[in-house]
Parts: structure tokens; C-alpha cells; sequence
């Protein structure tokens, strides 16, 4: 908190944007949405299988680029999530790490890919969901 030269109190502006910790007073549906997305993005389940050691043998190569492939989709939508919560007066700022509590290490990259058809089968459905709720009135941001 600081003063003014008048010696009056200048206090944070009301609307300052964060992501909180919890979602607090926020409860914009289509805002909530894209928080969730972008973290979702940003983070990308496929991404994460490649942050974790795998058991890899040569007949996953197919498949490892095929999570290569999506974690670039995700990367691009993580930027086109953060222009739209730009447009809403917002700040882009991932969340927590969605999965934080599970452990991919020695997996088989079989069963990473039943990780990753599950993670963009529930982002899928959200997409879906914030589709759904865009205001018919902004034809831009239900086309990005």
C-alpha cells in the first residue's frame, strides 16, 4: 500500500486479474472454461509423457510422434486460449499442473496413450461446453 503526494491512499485497482488458487469470487462460466483450457494447454498431457521416462521400444515410434504432433496442437491452442482471455479483460496465467499427482515414469508407451485418449477426450467435452456458452453476439471468438 502506498500514498499519494495528496497523502490520500492509493489502493490496487478492484479489477486487477489473477489466476487465485481457487477460483474465489471469479464465476464467469466461459471464463472459468478457458482458465481451465489454457492450463490444460499449457501443460498438454501429451507434453507431460515426454517430461516423464517412459518404456520405449522401437515399435512406439508411431505413437510418440503421434503425442509429438498433439503437444503442437496444444501449444497453439494454449496461444489462441491466451488471445481470447486477452479479448476478456484478462491475464493468461496457467493454472496448477493438472496432473500433478500421477506418476508416468516406466509406463509403456501403450499405456501413455490411454492417458493421453482420456486427458482430449474430457478437453473435448470442454471445448465442447465453452462452445456451447460463447455469446452468439462474438462470431471471432466462437471461430478461433
Amino acid at each position: 500500500m502506498s500514498t499519494s503526494a495528496e497523502g490520500s491512499i492509493v489502493r490496487p485497482a478492484p479489477n486487477v486479474d489473477a489466476v487465485p488458487m481457487m477460483h474465489g469470487h471469479r464465476t464467469d462460466p466461459i471464463r472459468l472454461r478457458l482458465d481451465d483450457l489454457l492450463t490444460r494447454s499449457f501443460y498438454s498431457g501429451p507434453g507431460y509423457v515426454f517430461e516423464s521416462e517412459p518404456w520405449v521400444v522401437p515399435e512406439d515410434d508411431a505413437l510418440l510422434q503421434a503425442f509429438a504432433e498433439i503437444r503442437d496442437q496444444d501449444r497453439r491452442h494454449a496461444h489462441v486460449l491466451g488471445v481470447l482471455i486477452q479479448q476478456r479483460g484478462g491475464v493468461p496465467q496457467p493454472g496448477v499442473f493438472p496432473w500433478w499427482n500421477l506418476d508416468l515414469n516406466y509406463l509403456s508407451v501403450p499405456t501413455l496413450a490411454k492417458f493421453v485418449l482420456e486427458a482430449l477426450d474430457e478437453e473435448i467435452t470442454l471445448y465442447g461446453e465453452l462452445i456451447g456458452r460463447w455469446p452468439s453476439d462474438d462470431p471471432a471468438g466462437r471461430a478461433r
